[in-house]
């Protein structure tokens, strides 16, 4: 691949991550599935776009809070922390994923995840 397509992929994934965080905002179930859709085709094009997988993390852990009768799933629990731990590789210092693989972690009854401490260290405001 080119430097140019390269540029223009990454330029690309960038913006659709971005329209997706705003489309969430929205807390409306279409909007919701729209950004899910662009956050899973930015994560199958740029598989290193940390915003992507960020977006589509939070996503998942709060969609049964945003969307009434909407109740958490532990099969969308596991693949959502599949998702978090990758984000968490990408960038260790993404405190929303960070949060997200540690609560999931600890939803399994697993001893406190080095993300959970991580996540803790990198908000010192929250208590």
């Amino acid at each position: 691949m080119s430097l140019r397509a390269s540029l223009t992929s990454r330029s690309k994934s960038t913006t659709g991550g971005l329209r997706a965080q705003v489309m969430i905002t929205s807390f409306k179930p279409i909007d919701w599935e729209r950004a899910a859709e662009i956050f899973t085709d930015t994560i199958r094009r740029a598989p290193n776009s940390r915003l992507a997988f960020s977006g589509l993390v939070q996503m998942n852990n709060g969609v049964h809070f945003v969307h009434p009768g909407v109740l958490r799933d532990r099969n969308k629990a596991q693949q959502t922390l599949a998702l978090a731990r990758s984000a968490v590789q990408l960038d260790p210092v993404e405190s929303r994923a960070n949060y997200v693989a540690g609560s999931l972690t600890l939803m399994e009854h697993t001893a406190m995840p080095r993300s959970t401490r991580t996540c803790a260290e990198l908000n010192e405001n929250d208590p």
